[in-house]
């Protein structure tokens, strides 16, 4: 993919391809990857996206922080737990929850590229606000639904630069401060 803005629409007369619905962000969210650079902040932890994040994100020698709500969800990660890859649960999404100084570590943090994509959706739209200002870009998943799609058009209104990858259903979109290099 040389770029989001060069990859072409699925003609609606040709059968789309099939991928898990869970997965389909992984093609943008590794191009997203590759033209980012300084930490990475994940908001959901996910079979697709976080050991994909974690393998990319190691191989630069970057950091990665997985933030999820439920505890017993984080849990299933442990494996990809290490120094250069945090885990932290934060309760129902109240970032006021966690310890000061893990609270300072992540909301007054510059990130290369925040991937958006937890749950509840509502939350979502909370978060790339709070997030758009600490990092140069976003990739959200599911923007064809409502209220996921919601967070996605409030950045895309701020975004010098956005896209979405329609190719795979469900849609991941992509805003960032400057357009990506191809």
């Amino acid at each position: 993919m040389e770029s989001v803005q060069s990859a072409k629409s699925v003609d609606a007369s040709t059968p789309t391809p099939r991928m898990d619905g869970y997965a389909t962000h992984a093609p943008l969210l590794a191009w997203a990857v590759t033209h980012s650079r300084g930490p990475v902040l994940e908001l959901g932890a996910g079979w697709y996206s976080t050991p994909l994040l974690h393998e990319l994100v190691a191989k630069q020698g970057r950091l990665l922080i997985t933030c999820e709500s439920d505890p017993e969800w984080l849990k299933q990660f442990a494996a990809w737990h290490c120094n250069d890859h945090a885990h932290v649960h934060v309760p129902l999404w109240d970032w006021d929850e966690l310890p000061e100084s893990l609270q300072a570590a992540i909301l007054e943090e510059h990130f290369g590229l925040v991937f958006v994509d937890h749950a509840p959706a509502g939350q979502r739209i909370i978060d790339a606000e709070r997030f758009w200002p600490h990092c140069e870009m976003m990739v959200f998943h599911d923007v064809q639904a409502p209220m996921a799609g919601q967070a996605f058009r409030r950045i895309r209104n701020k975004a010098p630069f956005s896209s979405i990858y329609d190719r795979l259903m469900p849609h991941t979109g992509v805003c960032a401060k400057r357009e990506p290099d191809s």
